[in-house]
This record gives C-alpha cells, structure tokens and sequence, in this order.
C-alpha cells in the first residue's frame, strides 16, 4: 500500500532533493511508489513481467517483459528499482540495462533488502551496502556521489548518472569510483555501510 515500508527513506529523499521530470519504476510491485511518484508530479513508466493488475495501472506508461531484454520507450529522468535486483540472475545485465534508458545527468536509485543468513525464496543474491555500489561500478556507474542508507528492510543507494566509459578491471581503479568516505583508512572499502552521505 501506499504505507509500504520498503524503499521510504529512499522516495523521500529523491523526492525532496533531486530534479527529474520522469521516473521508470522497473518492478513496480503494488504500484505504491509509482503512486506517489505521479503524486509529486512526476511522468511515470513502469516495467513488469506481466501487466500490472491495480485498478489505475492504466495510468501508467507500461513495458511488460524483463526489464534486461523487454523494449522500452525513450529516456527516462529517474530509474527506481525498489527491492527487484535480488531476484536477478543476472544483476550486472540488470544494472547494465539503465544505461540504454535513463537520460544524461538523470539520477539512479536502487533498494534492495540486507543481507541474511537463511535462504529467501526467490531472492538469488545477498547484499550490503558496499556490495551494492561494487555491483553499481562494475557495471559502468560512477558511484562518488552516491549517498547509502541502511534502515528497516532495506539497503538504498542514490546516485546521479555519471557512467562511465569502460568498467574498471582492476581493485586500484574500481575502487576509485567508491563515495570517500566508504575507503577506509587501510584502503578497504566498507562493506557494511549504515549511513553515507545520506542527510
């Protein structure tokens, strides 16, 4: 519902301090976030495997398919991808595929649940908040901007589009694309990220 506690900190803040006219909802679930995007004005498209059943889907600019292979109109200002990475099998494609539909200076947020010791069905990857920005990097983002957030059931990372032009290959150059204060002193990367550059 539009109550859901998934992903709420992260609809906040993009809301409140970022600029973006539209916003592609890829896995849109109950279409609580779509909701509340066109609420705040915002033009809205959403991606599912099968066609959204909420009475207003119709509201929405709709692509039915896996978000990896299924064609998608235009450019988009925003991608939200709210606790759908984790049934991936195939992340990097996932992350990889913002690339062909989010504008120039657009804004990526993508939230995903922590990680848990017992298996969760349907969910085919575990994360941390470092994990999270690693994947983001190797899959051409420049993550220096990113703020991340663990709070609840769910690990946010916002950052503007900053792609890069190839991925890095080597740990000296990926981790270089990291926000600042995620290198530790030793220079690790902090896996376990609570806070970071999130107001």
């Amino acid at each position: 519902g539009l109550n859901s506690p998934l992903a709420t900190e992260a609809l906040r803040l993009l809301l409140e301090q970022y600029r973006f006219d539209s916003v592609l909802d890829v896995g849109p679930g109950d279409g609580a976030h779509a909701r509340k995007f066109r609420a705040a004005g915002k033009r809205v498209g959403v991606v599912d495997l099968a066609p959204p059943n909420w009475p207003d889907a119709g509201d929405f600019e709709t692509f039915v398919g896996d978000f990896c292979r299924v064609p998608i109109r235009g450019r988009w200002d925003c991608v939200w991808a709210s606790h759908v990475l984790e049934h991936s099998a195939e992340p990097q494609r996932f992350l990889a595929r913002i690339h062909d539909v989010i504008s120039p200076g657009g804004v990526v947020a993508v939230t995903v649940p922590p990680r848990k010791d017992e298996v969760v069905p349907e969910h085919l990857t575990l994360w941390t908040g470092g994990l999270l920005l690693y994947h983001l990097i190797l899959a051409r983002f420049d993550c220096r901007e990113a703020r991340v957030r663990r709070y609840g059931y769910n690990i946010s990372v916002i950052t503007p589009y900053r792609p890069l032009v190839a991925a890095p290959k080597h740990w000296e150059e990926q981790r270089t694309f990291f926000p600042p204060g995620a290198v530790r002193g030793d220079g690790r990367v902090e896996g376990a990220i609570e806070r970071l550059n999130w107001p």
